[in-house]
């Protein structure tokens, strides 16, 4: 009797290990599957996350449909502008909680600031667009200082235009860019200059004026000049000028047809392949029967790459006095198509330098990637290892930034560059994707 009481003890005690094995286990496998749908995937959160934002999605298009019908009824048939938009927009969701822009295709973006969620309006119909995140990574094209001195124009190489505002610096002129606080001004930019002002996609001119605001001034655009005061040739082959005296007032004024090419200083090639000339020793002009691709201060470059300077003592007269000529600076240095460099001496071009790549404004860097710098009298060998060169400075083959000071001499920044910008302005990214940009203290523009 007692034996069987220890065997039924025995069972009794190894049923109850197993149960609890059992129940440990199954407790385990609920938990996993609670977890999975709290935190998984389409888990509890993540719906209730993505609930919220279908929600937000959801009043903010409402928002901008309201808008969108307020500003139509407004404007009694006629299309709706952004600015009206943006003004309902201003009105009912808060000033400055949203920003209004343009593609060129007849579509309205929204953009919500704080959520930095986008939609595109065609016609009364609205449509979410994504968010707008991960700024630093964005592919820039191009950083533009205004010169109201606290904004930064940035262009990227999807064709988005924005600005940011930022605090003028105290001591260092390298200040850090955050790009997440931009503001959308268009979205379809074909280029941006070095001025503010920017061409669309569609030829459209906008110039950026002294008040810090923008103003379409021309559509059917095919070319710009932003260093000839912004003057352009249209795709009916017309030549503008712009008057920059009242910019906000003024707009552009044709001044000559048949137009294929514009020099400055009011000379121009023609569609025939003549050229209309404005002699600067009286104003008057003369027609050149050859075609000419450049002209300035008394020089010209004719299609077959040869160099004539006016003759000073017979009105009109050009002598050739140099060929193969592919770049002239305009007063006495040319670089030639096989890559020697020639400056004026004593009235004749005498040769200075072979196996030039890059050259800009009495710097030179050679095949070899040494920088050379003209003091005035000759040029002279101040760098090594150069892989690109700007007015604020270059960049080595190892990228590191090396900046030029006010007696001409180079200093490591201390910055190693992935992405960078330094022809018209300096801009770069570090290797830990931060964005820098080289403040440069503003001048009357106007």
């Amino acid at each position: 009797m007692k034996n069987c009481r220890k065997n039924l003890l025995k069972s009794k005690n190894g049923i109850t290990l197993v149960a609890l094995v059992v129940t440990i286990i199954v407790l385990i496998i609920l938990a996993g599957i609670s977890i999975s749908l709290v935190l998984g995937n389409n888990g509890i959160i993540t719906k209730s996350k993505e609930a919220k934002e279908n929600t937000i999605v959801g009043q903010e298009k409402e928002q901008v449909e309201l808008a969108y019908i307020s500003a139509a009824v407004k404007k009694l048939g006629s299309n709706v502008e952004e600015d009206d938009l943006q003004d309902e927009l201003d009105k009912t969701v808060g000033n400055s909680k949203t920003l209004v822009s343009t593609n060129g295709n007849d579509l309205l973006n929204v953009l919500f600031k704080d959520t930095q969620h986008n939609y595109n309006v065609n016609n009364g119909k609205i449509a979410f667009a994504g968010i707008k995140n991960d700024y630093n990574n964005e592919e820039i094209q191009e950083m533009v200082q205004f010169e109201e001195g606290n904004k930064i124009a940035i262009l990227n190489k999807a064709g988005e235009l924005s600005y940011i505002n930022f605090e003028q610096p105290d001591n260092s002129q390298i200040i850090e860019i955050d790009i997440s606080k931009k503001t959308s001004i268009n979205t379809n930019v074909k280029e941006l200059f070095s001025n503010g002002s920017y061409l669309t996609n569609n030829g459209e001119l906008y110039i950026l004026a002294n008040d810090g605001q923008y103003y379409k001034k021309a559509d059917n655009v095919k070319k710009i000049y932003p260093d000839k005061e912004m003057a352009y040739i249209s795709n009916n082959n017309e030549l503008f000028f712009f008057d920059w005296s009242n910019p906000v007032s003024t707009n552009y004024q044709k001044y000559a047809d048949n137009v294929k090419e514009f020099f400055g200083n009011f000379s121009y090639s023609m569609l025939d392949g003549t050229c209309k000339i404005r002699l600067d020793r009286d104003g008057t002009f003369i027609t050149i029967e050859e075609n000419i691709r450049y002209f300035h201060n008394g020089y010209y470059i004719t299609s077959n790459n040869d160099l004539y300077k006016e003759n000073t003592s017979v009105k009109g007269e050009f002598n050739k006095v140099a060929d193969n000529v592919k770049e002239f600076n305009g007063w006495d240095t040319y670089l030639s198509n096989n890559g020697e460099l020639f400056t004026k001496k004593n009235g004749t071009f005498s040769k200075v330098a072979e196996n030039v790549k890059l050259w800009s404004g009495g710097l030179y860097v050679n095949s070899s990637n040494e920088l050379f710098y003209n003091d005035g009298d000759a040029y002279n060998k101040i760098a090594e290892n150069v892989k690109d060169i700007g007015k604020q400075g270059y960049i080595s083959l190892d990228n590191k930034l090396f900046m030029r000071d006010e007696d001409d001499n180079y200093t490591d920044s201390g910055y190693e560059i992935s992405k960078y910008g330094i022809k018209n302005s300096l801009w770069f990214k570090t290797a830990d994707n931060k964005i820098y940009y080289y403040y440069v203290y503003p001048e009357p523009m106007y």
